[in-house]
């Protein structure tokens, strides 16, 4: 097999995910109401800080400048990967990538960093995320 037929769609354009948006903030909320139902003050302090830290990082990662608007598969295993801020890195696709027909979650080692990418059907059409997924498993 070949992507002869894949071959026009290199680029990938990502929308923000608002499906990722509400399930986060759902599950980042409830961890802080068990956290002040369940844990004494000084620890439901400390714990509640973390989470707010966690959710700061996911928003940037996400939402903000550091979220990934687009994937191109260059060659074999390489994808360049392009911010929101406009800065660019060329990716390495690691093994282990999650994919199911509603749910791709790709892993990239950018230079000494890892970059996860999050597809859900809200961040890009299915056929398009087909062809994705087509391009990950031939790669």
């Amino acid at each position: 097999m070949s992507l002869d037929g894949f071959a026009a769609t290199r680029d990938f354009y990502l929308r923000p995910s608002r499906w990722l948006t509400v399930g986060l903030a759902g599950g980042y909320g409830l961890a802080l109401i068990s956290a002040w139902a369940v844990l004494p003050f000084q620890v439901a302090f400390v714990v509640s800080s973390l989470i707010l830290v966690s959710a700061g990082l996911f928003l940037r990662n996400h939402w903000m400048s550091g979220r990934v608007t687009r994937l191109t598969h260059l060659e074999r295993g390489e994808w360049s990967l392009t911010q929101a801020a406009g800065r660019q890195c060329v990716g390495r696709l690691m093994p282990g990538a999650f994919i199911t027909r509603g749910l791709v979650i790709l892993r990239f080692r950018c230079g000494l960093t890892s970059r996860h990418v999050i597809v859900l059907p809200d961040s890009l059409p299915w056929p398009l995320r087909r062809r994705l997924i087509v391009r990950v498993r031939f790669s």
